[in-house]
């Protein structure tokens, strides 16, 4: 007998013993607990109510959850979710359209293009520049776009541009009378201007439209803050000129106070309480002197105080310029009796110092001059237009700086920069 014989005989014996019937050695164990137990309703059984392709069909078509999987990609969401929150939390802050403000850049002309200049490095950036004439910049109060006024021959239109460059959109279609006061509404959303009337354009785009109020209007408008809800601004209405507030639609015109003189501009403080006005008054020896008034403004806009501040001044524009929290006014202080030598100063408004007056800045002649506060409420940007200079002064009366810039047209934007 050789080895594959006996291989054989082996296997047909293992199989023939595995095949016979058996009994397990528990069995007598399972009926023993079992016997007391009814049998299950033929009624409970799903087979009796579906087919059985429906009662399969989800055991082959839902597979069991990758946990592994899932896990990882919950731990990728959290990585992004925290990568977000450090951008969006990164991300500069922008400022609100009233009060003190970081310092951001300056936008100024310079042959008939717009540019901005970091006053702190001097670094100088075109943004408008070509064959076109364009001029008067205007930063947004966020500080993200800048409004212009382009002359496009037989007059002018008004175009806005992203502060940091790009293709300047058109934002007026409408005859040229000059854009008188342009300034933005507090959202950024709207601008407002004098044009014969009282003009409200769209910073989209999409057109500008008259705000009939129902009142001649000498210029100055004015959002009030916070909101810009209301629109300061001079005219006349009735036969009596003054300070005339109105809703942003034109409507709910009324004085808020008079002036004979007219044509004066009226500042809000920015917490939309008060009113500040250089108003011309006559004097003792028959010349004109002016004060400086601040009317405080109830919310439906009446005027219920009216407090003189500080003595009389000898220029028109004095008061004109408010500082970014609203407590100071720049005035003009005369330098000798009988010369029209003069220096900025710096009057508080408000507290136990008002009236009080800071100097600031070199000597100066004549009547040409541009001025802007700084963001901040620190300097004075001062355009000496008689000499063609441009100054930035320290409004607490430190050292003055000559910059290495001029904008000839004296009306320049410091962008409130971001937190």
């Amino acid at each position: 007998m050789n080895r594959t014989e006996n291989i054989e005989r082996e296997l047909t014996a293992w199989f023939i013993d595995t095949a016979a019937p058996r009994t397990p050695d528990y069995t007598d164990d399972i009926v023993r607990l079992t016997a007391g137990l009814a049998q299950r309703p033929r009624w409970t059984f799903p087979e009796r109510w579906f087919p059985m392709s429906v009662i399969t069909l989800a055991r082959r078509t839902i597979r069991p959850v990758p946990w592994r999987t899932a896990g990882l990609l919950a731990v990728i969401a959290l990585l992004i979710a925290a990568m977000l929150a450090v951008y969006i939390g990164s991300r500069p802050k922008a400022p609100p359209p009233f009060g003190p403000a970081p310092n951001g850049l300056i936008a100024f002309t310079r042959s008939n293009d717009i540019l901005t200049i970091d006053p702190n490095t001097g670094r100088t950036t075109t943004l408008v520049d070509g064959p076109t004439i364009d001029n008067y910049p205007l930063f947004s109060p966020d500080g993200t776009r800048i409004a212009f006024e382009r002359d496009i021959g037989g007059g002018s239109q008004l175009y806005a541009i992203d502060a940091a460059g790009g293709v300047p959109i058109k934002l007026t279609e409408v005859e040229y009378k000059g854009f008188y006061g342009l300034v933005w509404s507090p959202d950024g959303k709207q601008l407002a201007y004098i044009n014969g009337a009282l003009m409200i354009v769209a910073a989209d785009g999409s057109g500008a439209h008259l705000a009939d109020t129902g009142a001649s209007t000498g210029g100055f408008p004015m959002w009030r803050p916070p909101n810009g809800d209301d629109i300061l601004f001079s005219g006349t209405k009735d036969g009596v000129s003054g300070s005339l507030l109105v809703h942003r639609d034109g409507s709910g015109l009324r004085l808020m106070a008079a002036s004979p003189s007219g044509g004066e501009l009226a500042m809000w403080t920015p917490d939309g309480d008060r009113i500040v006005i250089n108003r011309a008054e006559p004097a003792s020896d028959g010349q004109t002197m002016y004060r400086v008034h601040v009317y405080t403004v109830d919310q439906q806009g009446v005027t219920v105080d009216d407090e003189i501040v500080g003595p009389p001044l000898e220029r028109g524009w004095s008061g004109y310029g408010l500082s970014p929290d609203g407590t100071r006014a720049l005035v003009s202080v005369r330098q000798s009796a009988g010369a029209d030598e003069w220096r900025v100063g710096v009057m508080s408004i408000d507290g136990p110092s008002s009236g009080s007056i800071v100097e600031t800045g070199p000597v100066l002649q004549g009547s040409g001059y541009g001025y802007t506060w700084a963001p901040d409420g620190t300097t004075i940007l001062l355009t000496y237009t008689d000499k063609g200079e441009t100054w930035l002064l320290d409004a607490n009366g430190g050292t003055a700086r000559l910059a290495t810039w001029f904008d000839p047209n004296s009306q320049v934007s410091w962008q409130r920069g971001a937190s």
